[in-house]
């Protein structure tokens, strides 16, 4: 389960930062969680695809690509498990 303070806080400096025009890398311990707030983050967006959130089920391709919009600035907001944090 999610730490409701943390996803609050994270919600905040998502909002916060993302108004601004900053990119955001959100790094997760666990893909439970990080899939349970991929979902509300592509809910309050509005957004009919999947929130570009890397883990080790998604594969290399859209990795890739969701690497490349993010550096571009297409994507200001890139969700990562421990399978991107190397």
């Amino acid at each position: 389960h999610m730490n409701p303070i943390k996803y609050h806080c994270a919600e905040f400096l998502i909002d916060y930062h993302s108004n601004r025009g900053d990119k955001i890398l959100v790094f997760f311990h666990s893909r439970r969680p990080m899939a349970m707030y991929a979902k509300n983050l592509q809910r309050k967006m509005g957004m009919t695809e999947d929130f570009p959130a890397i883990h080790g089920d998604i594969k290399a391709q859209t990795r890739l690509r969701w690497l490349s919009q993010f550096k571009s600035g297409q994507i200001c907001v890139l969700l990562l498990s421990q399978v991107g944090d190397v």
